[in-house]
């Protein structure tokens, strides 16, 4: 049941139908307390070179037969990228890990350069897009033209080719997590839950405040002038079937 509810195009109905009941009930009051907590997604966390090789897999596997072999064609390292996991590499010589790294990379922008203005599948896009963004946050060009693993972590780092929504999170300055943040608005007095969403682990709390408080958010309208809208409203609503009665013009020409 829940995964149907979730799947839904309205999958918060029951929870907005519950809170609109509170607070038609007079349970809910104007005040507000915000919290939020770490949500752990199952993903592991990989270096850099298996998330590239990762998503340079992910780009091909979701292309076509005939334009997965074009692709493959343009690639120089000798790996099908059809297998999981780490590249085979002499890990311990530095010498072996750069020009592994090089290698991952020219064969990604390879792959980008053979798509350039190719009407793509949305999955074949996406995932090209993908691609992109990892090599764009985790490698950059030496002076001797040589691609190497940036000196810098990206703000909104990719950690996984997984769920490329996930992302590193801090619960303190010691303790950190992988995943989202889950957060909520309370009624102090009530302690029912009033709102709740859902951001990246990277997100600051202060990210979600508008949407928590977006229904408490909204002004309250002077009663004289929501009482001069309903009015308005349904003389309208008269004028309407009042209009919709009478006789049109054509019918006073015929007659």
């Amino acid at each position: 049941m829940r995964a149907r509810l979730a799947g839904s195009e309205d999958p918060e109905r029951i929870f907005n139908v519950t809170v609109d009941a509170a607070k038609r009930a007079g349970l809910v009051g104007r005040r507000r307390v915000l919290d939020s907590t770490a949500l752990y997604d199952a993903v592991a966390t990989i270096d850099t070179v298996t998330l590239v090789r990762s998503a340079i897999r992910g780009l091909l596997a979701v292309c076509d037969s005939e334009l997965a072999q074009q692709l493959r064609g343009v690639l120089a390292r000798d790996d099908d990228y059809r297998s999981a996991g780490k590249p085979v590499c002499d890990w311990d010589d530095r010498a072996a890990r750069q020009a592994l790294i090089d290698a991952l990379a020219r064969d990604a922008l390879a792959l980008l350069v053979a798509l350039e203005g190719v009407n793509l599948e949305p999955e074949v896009g996406k995932a090209a897009r993908l691609l992109a963004a990892v090599v764009g946050q985790d490698l950059d060009a030496g002076e001797d033209g040589g691609f190497g693993i940036a000196r810098r972590v990206a703000k909104d780092r990719i950690i996984s080719t997984v769920d490329a929504d996930a992302r590193h999170g801090h619960k303190t300055s010691a303790r950190g997590f992988d995943g989202y943040k889950g957060h909520i608005a309370v009624d102090p007095d009530s302690e029912l839950i009033t709102a709740t969403t859902v951001t990246a682990g990277n997100a600051g709390d202060a990210a979600a405040v508008n949407e928590l408080l977006a229904d408490d958010l909204q002004p309250a309208r002077p009663q004289a002038e929501q009482a001069d809208t309903d009015q308005a409203e349904t003389q309208q609503a008269a004028g309407e079937r009042v209009d919709t009665a009478r006789p049109s013009p054509a019918s006073f020409a015929i007659y």
